[in-house]
């Protein structure tokens, strides 16, 4: 048996149900390393955002991301998509650093239009890879397709206590935004503080 990935046809031998376990270490094994790559890569990021900062240099550097793509010999389409969402983490990364968002900002904007298009808005800016949504509720299909479309991933549990917060209800606003009646959508500040979008729960009250 063979398989195709990143342009290499890889070879199979049959394997057995005892080999389980082991293939699975050998997977957690490769997820830690993987994992502490990504940090050091973050970490150097962020060291590259304060450069770029005090250099007066834009974060988005297009001829920059051309040669690491050429530079890494990538010539597949699953291993593009992965090199072009860790642009978009560093990105991220660079924007918490360089504080480009004004936090502090106290000024609700406000949005009105279509709800399905609010939703669609909604899950566009704040959604972005790595970026967990966490809900008990059934969330609306625009938003679910705008979370997914940019990388998020909706979490189905009980959002924990001090996370970022959207409500969809008409009740007590959330931290980050919330649609306190039909057809208008309100952020706390716009654009948001990226450092508080890491994992955001979707709440109805």
């Amino acid at each position: 048996m063979s398989c195709s990935f990143g342009g290499v046809i890889y070879f199979m031998e049959n394997v057995s149900d005892d080999e389980l376990p082991g293939l699975r270490a050998r997977i957690l094994n490769n997820s830690i390393e993987i994992l502490h790559l990504f940090s050091e890569r973050m970490e150097l990021s962020s060291r590259i955002a304060m450069i770029k900062n005090s250099s007066g240099v834009g974060l988005r550097l297009r001829e920059r991301e051309l040669d690491v793509i050429r530079d890494s010999g990538i010539n597949d389409s699953v291993l593009r998509s992965i090199i072009v969402s860790l642009f978009e983490f560093s990105i991220r990364v660079q924007e918490s650093t360089t504080s480009v968002v004004n936090a502090g900002r106290e000024d609700d904007v406000s949005f009105r239009g279509d709800r399905d298009h609010l939703l669609t808005l909604l899950g566009t800016v704040l959604a972005a890879p790595g970026v967990e949504f966490v809900t008990q509720i059934e969330i609306p299909e625009s938003l679910k397709t705008a979370i997914q479309m940019r990388g998020g991933h909706i979490v189905m549990e009980k959002p924990r206590e001090n996370i970022s917060e959207i409500s969809l209800g008409d009740g007590c606003p959330g931290d980050l935004a919330w649609m306190p009646e039909s057809g208008l959508l309100k952020f706390r500040s716009f654009p948001p503080d990226p450092s508080r979008l890491n994992m955001i729960a979707v709440v109805a009250h």
